[in-house]
């Protein structure tokens, strides 16, 4: 069977790594401003948050904001990814790691165009994508609550058309022929 979405997602320290390969490419420094919108239970904001970052969240859940890492859930709000309740160029660096996918395909372009108005620095997005059906049936069944489920091509031609220009990570959650 497929692995269960949100289901044992728990602060392991696994974004450790991740958030200080990013600090370094991106040039980040203490003091430095991030924003990642999407950030659940903020466990990759406390990453950044260990290197001496401010930094910021935003998530459409009640329940992720509650179970919010400790160190960093009084920097967690409830909000919207179309509207972001911050001023133009706030922050450094702004973040939204499988986020995208989860908003209907009507609300992803606004929520681009928030980070890059909020962001005086770089935009860096983790999509998951389907690459075939099959890829995208799992998503779906991985997570029900993945609206927009489409191929990296067709991220690439709406990052284009939105002249977006920070970086991509794509992932397929269930590669086809990772499935037995």
């Amino acid at each position: 069977d497929l692995p269960v979405g949100y289901h044992g997602y728990w602060y392991d320290g696994r974004f450790a790594g991740a958030a200080a390969k990013m600090a370094g490419h991106y040039g980040l420094t203490t003091g430095g401003r991030v924003l990642e919108i999407g950030c659940a239970k903020g466990f990759v904001l406390v990453e950044f948050f260990k290197l001496g970052l401010r930094v910021a969240g935003l998530d459409a859940s009640v329940y992720a904001i509650r179970n919010a890492h400790p160190q960093v859930r009084s920097f967690i709000s409830l909000g919207d990814a179309c509207r972001l309740p911050f001023g133009d160029a706030a922050f450094d660096f702004v973040l939204g790691k499988e986020v995208l996918p989860h908003l209907p395909e009507n609300k992803v372009p606004s929520a681009v165009r928030e980070c890059m108005r909020v962001s005086k620095g770089p935009v860096f997005f983790e999509i998951q994508t389907g690459e075939t059906p099959l890829e995208r049936e799992y998503m779906k069944r991985w997570d029900g609550t993945h609206a927009t489920i489409r191929p990296q091509a067709w991220w690439e031609d709406l990052f284009g058309r939105l002249e977006y220009r920070g970086d991509v990570h794509y992932k397929v959650l269930v590669p086809e022929h990772e499935k037995a």
